[in-house]
């Protein structure tokens, strides 16, 4: 399994370069305000939601 936590400094071979990176490094973290005006995903993309959801097969029996 890979290691998915969050890191504070550039670590090549992670799938992105140092340019993107830098590009994204100053992301402020979003405001309790912003949070709470949050919609769920499938409200706001309904159809794509729905895709996803049909798309979505039950794991088969041993």
């Amino acid at each position: 399994m890979t290691d998915k936590s969050k890191k504070a400094e550039f670590q090549p071979g992670r799938g992105y370069s140092k340019a993107d990176w830098d590009a994204i490094s100053d992301s402020p973290e979003a405001t309790d305000e912003q949070l709470a005006d949050a919609k769920p995903f499938a409200e706001v993309f309904p159809e794509l939601a729905e895709k996803m959801r049909r798309s979505r097969h039950p794991p088969a029996r041993p």
